[in-house]
């Protein structure tokens, strides 16, 4: 009796992503085939190298993908359950809200500053907050024209429930403060927060090593410190802005210690605020060391060093 030939595996097609290029929220069209030279095709696999799993079927829309240069894979099963090599393309995902558009978004927006209270309790069980998460937003509160201000613990600006800000679409929020004393930041790092809700950077500790990480939970190089150089010699900071579910413009602005989250005002206020114009990001995270050792937070050529680690482009 002769044996069966040795199957031969499909291939994988797309035929398009469309746009190759698209804002965050924006639609973008995936379509692709499969052939099988002794079967034919079953079943369909799309991932992405940021989000992971997209989807089984040949062609579909999304609306949901992260901030980011992504590969898209395609392939194919066929009747042999055999699955083909997978086909590549590139599609990138960019924010329509960067902190270029500081001006119309905040400075001249109606604005809500809330701040992180230094009693407990708190919503989401959060932790009492440093002054200084408080004097480091004076470094962002003196540029904007209208805003009201209050503490996380004030039910008229926060639910006291969720952790989520209160306020119309159109609003600007600003919080100073990271997730461990600020409900509002924890409230938007949170997996089980709706994804329309979730700042694009989070940030956590693990074995005594502070991380910020994307959202999605893929990791980002260089972006973290060890608990001891955190609040003496070395802090990491981020400033994000995004566009929440209900259509609020956020600014998020926090360290992994106080000196970070003071860094950040202090990197505002001197670097970012006089360029706006070229700060042409989403995000950015950086490094402050207290390169002058006098324990104190310099601004950036003033006797400590700041470094870049990570930003988004739009």
């Amino acid at each position: 009796m002769s044996s069966l030939p040795p199957n031969i595996p499909p291939t994988a097609f797309i035929d398009y992503v469309n746009p190759r290029e698209a804002k965050i929220g924006e639609i973008v069209e995936f379509s692709g085939h499969g052939t099988d030279s002794d079967g034919y095709t079953t079943d369909y696999w799309w991932g992405s190298s940021i989000d992971g799993f997209l989807n089984t079927s040949d062609n579909f829309n999304s609306l949901s993908l992260s901030v980011g240069e992504h590969t898209i894979y395609f392939m194919v099963e066929d009747n042999d359950s055999e699955w083909s090599l997978p086909a590549k393309k590139t599609l990138n995902i960019t924010s329509p809200y960067t902190l270029s558009d500081f001006d119309w978004q905040f400075a001249t927006n109606n604005v809500v500053v809330i701040y992180p209270s230094d009693n407990t309790p708190k919503p989401l069980g959060c932790a009492a907050a440093w002054v200084s998460d408080w004097t480091a937003s004076a470094f962002v509160t003196t540029k904007l024209q209208n805003y009201a201000e209050g503490l996380d613990t004030n039910s008229n600006f926060v639910n006291q429930t969720s952790g989520r800000p209160l306020g119309g679409e159109g609003l600007g929020i600003i919080s100073f403060g990271g997730p461990m004393v600020n409900p509002v930041v924890k409230y938007a790092e949170s997996s089980s927060t709706p994804s329309a809700d979730r700042a694009p950077i989070v940030g956590y500790e693990d074995g005594g090593i502070f991380y910020f990480q994307l959202s999605n939970g893929s990791s980002i190089p260089g972006a973290s410190l060890p608990f001891s150089v955190i609040n003496h010699d070395e802090d990491m900071f981020v400033i994000e802005v995004y566009m929440d579910g209900s259509g609020r413009y956020m600014m998020v602005c926090y360290g992994f210690g106080w000196k970070g989250t003071y860094a950040a005002g202090k990197y505002f206020d001197t670097t970012i605020y006089p360029n706006l114009g070229s700060c042409n990001v989403s995000w950015m995270i950086a490094k402050w060391q207290d390169t002058n050792n006098d324990g104190f937070v310099n601004n950036p050529n003033d006797g400590d060093t700041y470094t870049i680690i990570a930003n988004m482009h739009a």
